[in-house]
C-alpha cells in the first residue's frame, strides 16, 4: 500500500514538473500572434510566447518582410527571415531577392540566402534616400526659405536646411557626426548605445578616439543568451565587453594584411580593455575572431570608424 502511494506521489510530482516546464502565458494571443501561428510560422509547445515574442520585437513591416521571404522559399527558416528584415533595408533585400532569382535561373541550387554586399547601399542606414525641396513663401522682397525633406525607409523623414542657407551653415560647423551621433542615427543600435551609458563610455564615443566601433545591432544583442537584460545584469562585466568593441585607432579595412596563397588576411587590432580582436578576410568577408561577420565596415565618423557586427563580442 505504501508503495503504491509513493508511486502516486511521485507520478504526480513528474506531471506537475513537466507541467510547470511546458506552459505557455495565459491568456488568448494577439492578432498578430495569432496570424503567425494559425499560418504556420512559429509552431511547438511554446509557439505563442514565441509568437508574441516577434510581434514585440520586431515592426509590422519587418514582419511582413520576413513572411515575404519565406512564403516564396528565399529564406526556409521564419525567425533568420526577421533577423534580416530588421537588419537590412527593404530595397537591399529586393536587391538580393533579384540576385537569388538570376542565379536560381542559371541553374544554382538552393544555398543560405544572404545580402550580397553589391546590394548595401553606401549611406550608413543602408537605405534609399529621397530629396524633395520645397520654396516657402516670404514677406518682402528677400528669396523665399527653402528646405530639404529627407526620407529613409524605414528611418522618419527629417527636415534640414537646405545647402547655402545661414541655418545649413551653422549645423556645418557644428560638430554632430561623433561615434556616439552616428550610431543615434540608426534605430538599430538604440540597445547598443543604452549599454554605452550604462557603462560610462557616452563621453568616450562623444569626445574621445579616434577610435574603430564594432557596433552590434540590437538583433545581435538579442541572441546574446539571456538578452539584453542579461548584459545589464552583470555591470562588472558589460564593462569589460563592451571596451572590447572600442578598437584603439580609426582602422579602415584596407588596413588589413594582404591576403595570402589561400585568399585569407589576418590582423590583430588591441582594444580599450586591453585584449586583441582578430580580424580575417576571405572572399570579401570581414570575419572578427573566426566567427562574428561584420555586416558593413568603413562608416565614418568625426572621431572614428563603426564596423556592423552580427553578435556581441565577449572575452
Amino acid at each position: 500500500m505504501r508503495a503504491t502511494l509513493g508511486f502516486i506521489v511521485m507520478s504526480l510530482l513528474v506531471v506537475g514538473c513537466a507541467t510547470s516546464n511546458t506552459a505557455v502565458s495565459a491568456g488568448p494571443p494577439s492578432a498578430c500572434a495569432k496570424d503567425l501561428m494559425d499560418r504556420g510560422y512559429v509552431s511547438g509547445r511554446a509557439s505563442k510566447d514565441s509568437a508574441e515574442a516577434y510581434c514585440t520585437q520586431y515592426t509590422s513591416g519587418e514582419i511582413a518582410i520576413a513572411k515575404d521571404l519565406h512564403d516564396k522559399r528565399y529564406e526556409p527558416r521564419f525567425a533568420e527571415g526577421l533577423t534580416k528584415a530588421h537588419q537590412y533595408t527593404p530595397a537591399q533585400i529586393a536587391c538580393a531577392k533579384k540576385e537569388r532569382d538570376s542565379w536560381r535561373q542559371n541553374g544554382g541550387s538552393s544555398a543560405q540566402f544572404e545580402i550580397p554586399e553589391s546590394c548595401v547601399d553606401a549611406t550608413f542606414n543602408e537605405a534609399p534616400v529621397t530629396i524633395s525641396a520645397t520654396r516657402g513663401m516670404t514677406s518682402g522682397s528677400g528669396p523665399a526659405a527653402t528646405t530639404a525633406t529627407i526620407s529613409s525607409d524605414p528611418q522618419p523623414a527629417k527636415t534640414v536646411p537646405a545647402a547655402g542657407s545661414l541655418a545649413a551653415t551653422a549645423v556645418a560647423d557644428a560638430k554632430t557626426n561623433t561615434l556616439y551621433d552616428v550610431l543615434a542615427a540608426d534605430k538599430r543600435f538604440s540597445k547598443f548605445l543604452s549599454l554605452v551609458d550604462y557603462v560610462g563610455l557616452t563621453k568616450t564615443l562623444k569626445s574621445g578616439g579616434p577610435w574603430t566601433v564594432m557596433a552590434p545591432t540590437n538583433a545581435a544583442i538579442g541572441r546574446f543568451p539571456g538578452g539584453y537584460d542579461a548584459l545589464k545584469a552583470k555591470p562588472d562585466k558589460l564593462k569589460v565587453i563592451m571596451t572590447l568593441h572600442l578598437v584603439d585607432a580609426a582602422r579602415p579595412s584596407s588596413d588589413l594584411q594582404l591576403p595570402d596563397k589561400k585568399g585569407v588576411t589576418g590582423k590583430r587590432w588591441p582594444t580599450a580593455q586591453g585584449r586583441h580582436l582578430t580580424l580575417t578576410t576571405k572572399n570579401g568577408r570581414i570575419m572578427v575572431n573566426d566567427d562574428i561577420k561584420v555586416l558593413k565596415s568603413d562608416i565614418p565618423a568625426d572621431n572614428g570608424l563603426i564596423y556592423i557586427v552580427d553578435t556581441v563580442i565577449t572575452p
